[in-house]
């Protein structure tokens, strides 16, 4: 099975207040951190959807072994990255992860774990990893989806296409509250350092 990754890093960081890819978590930037994760799991084709302040990412970029691609029209939100990013995608992967890169403490546990749920289950489109109940970040969504997500109008985003398909989807329980963690504002980054550094959850 071929799998790609999708990050997002295309938006405005309007409520962090600076940047947020380029923020830093210990060693790493946040974006280094997301790339890192899939790096580390084995993904094949990793994809950064880049827009907003896309000439200041490329140094990072080029620390790693991956492609990004810009997506000129940010500013219409999140979504218009995802299709982006989809549209990027290796043509010989089999599904993909979809994570934004303000959630940079995912375990790679969590990752291996989603890979081999999938593997063993054929029928399922959709991969949650779920914490203390609650769905979070990355999705694993099968390439079958592709032409669906390429083609939908953005009424409600991603979540209203994918619900959609709920009845093909699944919940994965992994013990990573990281996966629902994200960094919006300046006392979420000291916090998430603060795990990283001391206290992980």
């Amino acid at each position: 099975m071929q799998l790609g990754a999708i990050i997002l890093a295309a938006g405005l960081s309007t409520r962090a207040g600076e940047f947020k890819p380029l923020l830093s978590i210990g060693p790493q930037t946040l974006l280094g951190h997301t790339i890192s994760l899939f790096q580390s799991s084995g993904v094949d084709d990793i994809v950064v959807v880049t827009g907003h302040q896309s000439e200041d990412l490329q140094q990072e970029l080029n620390r790693y072994s991956c492609r990004s691609v810009l997506n000129e029209n940010f500013s219409n939100g999140m979504f218009s990255s995802v299709q982006v990013g989809v549209e990027a995608l290796d043509t010989l992967s089999d599904a993909f992860f979809l994570l934004p890169v303000d959630m940079p403490l995912v375990r790679q546990e969590t990752i291996i774990n989603l890979m081999e749920e999938m593997e063993q289950d054929p029928h399922s489109l959709v991969f949650y990893p779920e914490c203390q109940t609650r769905r979070g970040h990355p999705p694993l969504i099968r390439c079958d989806l592709a032409a669906a997500i390429l083609s939908y109008d953005d009424q409600g985003g991603l979540r209203a296409l994918l619900r959609r398909y709920r009845h093909k989807s699944r919940n994965v329980v992994v013990d990573d509250p990281y996966i629902l963690l994200d960094v919006d504002t300046q006392n979420d980054l000291i916090l998430l350092e603060d795990h990283y550094l001391n206290k992980p959850l």
